[in-house]
């Protein structure tokens, strides 16, 4: 519940609040409420954010249905290096799991969204959406 100025001092008049108070009180809610709007003003607007699809490396044009990987990405990353970012961050691990056997490869693109830790791919400033590909839908208006 928000208040008037005039609210309050009308309150405090009727609690019998000596008339110095009363003033000292409106002093320091003005206050207050410049300080709030300064802190408004300062705030930075949150970063725009785009998304990405994947779409699988084999797709059927005939199909009505294709899978299709998620990711999210500032607004000030250029798309058409985003595929890149995520074959070098892939390149990366492939290096760090060389001499482990027991860990998979990234043998073809897709396995790059259900093998990386998001981690390492949002350092980059790629944040992935959809670890297991959705099914995008085709359909005539």
């Amino acid at each position: 519940m928000k208040f008037e100025l005039a609210d309050i001092n009308t309150a405090l008049k009727k609690a019998d609040v000596s008339p110095d108070k009363i003033d000292a009180a409106a002093h320091i809610l003005q206050q207050i409420a410049e300080e709030k709007k300064e802190d408004a003003a300062e705030k930075t607007p949150r970063e725009k954010k785009s998304i990405i699809g994947f779409v699988s490396e084999h797709p059927v044009t005939d199909q009505a249905e294709q899978t299709v990987y998620l990711v999210q990405i500032k607004e000030t990353v250029q798309h058409d290096t985003v595929a890149n970012t995520i074959a070098e961050v892939g390149k990366g691990y492939n290096e760090a799991v060389k001499n482990k056997k027991k860990r998979p490869k990234i043998e073809k693109f897709s396995d790059h969204f259900e093998l990386l830790k998001p981690k390492l791919l949002k350092d980059k400033g790629i944040k992935v959406l959809t670890k297991e590909p959705i099914i995008l839908v085709k359909y005539k208006n």
